[in-house]
């Protein structure tokens, strides 16, 4: 069987810990910029899981370098 583990470059789907990691802020600083609407808001995907697309995180990142 070949193997099925997705590396992290292939997630597109990120949890809260993954999201602030990406852009490289602490989990509560993410929580903040949620919350004011600096970056993305996430997705629901089932009733208790919530995501963060990380090609919208790209896109805000980019947003900040001018890109």
């Amino acid at each position: 069987m070949a193997n099925d583990k997705v590396t992290a470059k292939e997630v597109r789907c990120l949890s809260l810990r993954q999201a602030a990691s990406y852009i490289g802020v602490s989990q509560s600083t993410f929580r903040k910029m949620v919350k004011s609407g600096d970056v993305p808001t996430p997705i629901r995907i089932t009733e208790k899981r919530l995501v963060w697309d990380r090609k919208q995180l790209d896109e805000f990142i980019d947003s900040l370098s001018g890109f």
